[in-house]
């Protein structure tokens, strides 16, 4: 692992992504080569990427796409999760045992 250099997407814009998926919501920092591994992840590693916000599956538009980035937070490095915001800042987010992403 190296460091954050990349603004990395959480729904996967390469297939028919758009401008919009470039929204703050959309968006984790990562290295470049954790960038790249992530767009190759299969089966577990998929699920947990899944499970931690850091990968969401796109909806039926873009739109939507970002509606869905708006309602899954992210597990931060230090084990925290946040909302992230529309204007790139972050809000912590204490996730219980019941929560759990639609996507």
């Amino acid at each position: 692992m190296g460091e954050a250099t990349v603004a990395d997407h959480r729904a996967n814009r390469g297939s028919g992504g758009s401008r919009e998926l470039n929204n703050p919501v959309c968006l984790v920092a990562a290295c470049h080569l954790c960038n790249g591994w992530k767009e190759t992840a299969h089966s577990l590693e998929l699920i947990g990427l899944k499970e931690r916000g850091l990968r969401v599956l796109k909806a039926s538009t873009n739109a939507a796409t970002v509606t869905r980035c708006e309602e899954t937070p992210v597990q931060d490095l230090d084990g925290q999760w946040y909302w992230l915001l529309p204007d790139g800042t972050r809000q912590r987010f204490e996730r219980d045992v019941t929560w759990t992403s639609e996507s």
